[in-house]
């Protein structure tokens, strides 16, 4: 991993060079803290802190983010297995000193390989922000900060869909049915309390899904045209700083 330049940054106070949005989850179908306040439970000092050192970790150290990820059939393919951060609108990888002037940063990276459209693409867009469960004019309803998406990891084919994504706070509704797999679950990835949502989705009879939130990995086979997508999260990277 690589090594970054110690620096000190003004910023305005809070540990990072912006003020957070503020985000009320409390109709989301699940919400957690990054520092593990969940949905239904009252933050501790503590779990308040954890939120805030986490979110300071992963806006100024964050460097990569590796997976699996693809869209097969036997005559095309697109794959992806990793992304840098970058400024949001960029192409630069910005290093922690330069995030000091770019409070939204990004992964995004695609692969479309005509021409039936198989397209392999892992995105997110990276920005903490104070999470209230109530109303955000009211402190005493904050409960920590969190980050709104970690990673969107999404592969689709013409009929075989396999989606990974990685939350703070989501709408969602499991769902098993023959033709589509929508798993969502509390985890944690990487020491960072997510909500984990996967989904795999199929247009035939023929064929095969699996969409497990826990283990961070979704897959479609449609067996009528032999076409398999696959999204996997693997880990992400960080910078590391010289012992001073």
């Amino acid at each position: 991993m690589p090594e970054a330049i110690p620096f000190m940054a003004l910023g305005v106070g809070n540990g990072f060079p912006f003020i957070p949005e503020r985000v009320n989850v409390e109709n989301f179908d699940y919400w957690i803290t990054l520092g593990g306040t969940q949905k239904g439970s009252t933050p501790t000092p503590l779990e308040i802190a954890t939120s805030h050192i986490n979110a300071v970790k992963f806006y100024w150290s964050l460097y990569r983010a590796n997976f699996t990820l693809s869209a097969t059939s036997p005559s095309y393919s697109a794959t992806l297995s990793s992304a840098l951060l970058k400024k949001l609108g960029l192409t630069d990888m910005p290093t922690p000193v330069q995030r000091a002037c770019a409070p939204r940063l990004e992964f995004e990276e695609f692969v479309i390989d005509p021409p039936f459209t198989f397209v392999a693409l892992g995105q997110s867009v990276i920005g903490p922000v104070e999470m209230y469960n109530g109303v955000t004019t009211d402190n005493n309803n904050f409960v920590g900060f969190g980050i709104k998406t970690f990673m969107r990891l999404e592969a689709s084919g013409r009929r075989p869909e396999s989606k990974v994504t990685l939350h703070s706070y989501k709408y969602a509704t499991p769902i098993n049915t023959s033709d589509q797999i929508v798993d969502v679950q509390y985890a944690t990835f990487q020491g960072f309390p997510v909500v984990s949502y996967a989904s795999a989705k199929k247009r035939s009879n023929a064929g095969s899904l699996s969409a497990n939130a826990l283990a961070f990995t979704a897959s479609a086979v449609d067996g009528n045209i032999n076409e398999e997508t696959v999204a996997t999260m693997g880990s992400f990277e960080f910078y590391t700083y010289p012992n001073t």
